[in-house]
């Protein structure tokens, strides 16, 4: 891939660490683009360990075969045919991203694969900033968007600001607004209509499903015998659309939600809190940065937790392969029991040669304190010395830890 040469070339040959991650469940459905043809119920919907991509989402049956996990590829990878199998590879590049080469705006490619191509050139009294052709005089208090930036002109000159991590620029209100949702995601609308969150996150595009189909986490398919044949089946998802669990539990219920039960408890936040530092070991009383889980999945046929966080305009992503359900235990960079590990991490910064995260780690130890059944909370904690992939030794340090319920 073209990111891994990247990072080997900017990292200039230093020796890739590894650390590790946490889970998150990821509940069942399985899909079928909408048309008028009816959809009887059958049996089984796929076979034990068989995969396919919807969009960005990757689908691998349950060993039933009666459902379908979900998992989400997120904005720095896309669900598609790699050297290792069909699964969520590396992108180039951030997909559908602008940005400026010299006065051309270049755009990634839709998948994040492949170099971004030139989609303007800005002549005369143009140049480009945050990918756009903005004119190079503007008076005091004029505003636009970028890419994922709002562009404000001071002293009559233009400057950038990043939005942060789950906003877009609104080019109406010229002002970074909340995401309505995270792009590529799917989600169900309603129990016969999926959802896919469109590129800048500002909208759902909704898909009907086939007559007699029912809609799960965002994938339509057909009703399973003894499972979905039933007048209320559908709605119940996990991607945050109109059609929330809540909509499901209603629909089992008759139209009401009891939140009387005995039952009914609040679980423990998840949480994923770093500490940062240039020295090591990081000092006393440096204070902690509570991230927030943007995507976390397990994917079973490459043994694989991950999970990516973010804190502001600050990323993480911390992958760990090979690792077993339910182990637990130590290791690090000189041990290498989970080889097929990374911790990335960017500061906002948009930089086609290094995609999406500027930083990697080179050193690092991890242990897995706790890794349940489905129910129970996976734990865990870190440290990495990270490396600099666009100025040359230069590193600073993370230390971490993760408190995450697992669901699936």
């Amino acid at each position: 891939m073209a990111m891994i040469k990247a990072w080997r070339s900017a990292l200039g040959g230093l020796r890739v660490a590894s650390a590790c991650a946490l889970l998150v469940g990821l509940t069942a459905g399985c899909g079928n683009d909408g048309d008028s043809g009816a959809v009887a119920a059958v049996d089984t919907l796929c076979t034990d360990g068989q995969r396919k991509c919807q969009g960005n989402a990757l689908l691998t049956c349950a060993s039933d075969g009666k459902s379908w996990k979900v998992a989400n590829c997120g904005e720095a990878k896309f669900c598609s045919q790699g050297q290792g199998g069909l699964g969520c590879q590396p992108v180039d590049c951030l997909p559908n991203s602008k940005t400026c080469d010299d006065n051309k705006s270049m755009q990634c490619p839709a998948d994040g694969q492949g170099d971004p191509s030139q989609v303007a050139f800005c002549v005369g009294p143009e140049h480009c900033i945050a990918g756009t052709c903005v004119k190079t005089a503007c008076t005091s208090g004029d505003k636009l968007c970028g890419w994922k930036s709002l562009l404000s002109c001071t002293g009559g000159s233009w400057s950038s600001q990043k939005c942060a991590a789950d906003e877009r620029c609104d080019g109406g209100k010229k002002a970074c607004v909340a995401r309505t949702c995270e792009p590529t995601t799917i989600a169900c609308k309603d129990g016969t209509t999926s959802q896919t969150c469109n590129a800048d996150g500002s909208a759902w595009v909704a898909t009907a499903c086939k007559a007699g189909e029912v809609c799960h986490d965002g994938v339509c398919h057909a009703k399973v015998k003894g499972k979905d044949d039933v007048a209320d089946a559908g709605a119940k998802d996990s991607g945050g659309g109109a059609g929330d669990d809540a909509a499901g539990d209603a629909a089992d219920t008759g139209g009401f939600i009891d939140v009387q039960k005995d039952e009914f408890v609040f679980d423990p936040l998840d949480k994923l809190t770093i500490y940062k530092s240039t020295k090591a070991p990081i000092p006393e009383g440096t204070l902690p940065f509570e991230y927030d889980i943007s995507s976390a999945a397990y994917l079973s046929l490459e043994q694989m937790v991950q999970v990516t966080g973010n804190q502001n305009l600050e990323k993480i992503e911390i992958s760990c392969s090979p690792v077993e359900e339910f182990t637990t235990g130590s290791t690090n960079e000189l041990e290498l029991q989970w080889p097929k590990s990374s911790v990335l991490m960017n500061d906002g910064t948009n930089d086609p040669r290094v995609a999406q995260f500027r930083y990697q780690a080179i050193e690092y130890t991890i242990t897995i304190k706790e890794f349940p059944d489905i129910g129970g909370r996976l734990k865990g904690n870190f440290n990495a010395t990270m490396a600099d992939a666009m100025v040359k030794g230069k590193t600073f340090y993370v230390e971490g830890s993760f408190d995450i319920k697992r669901t699936q």
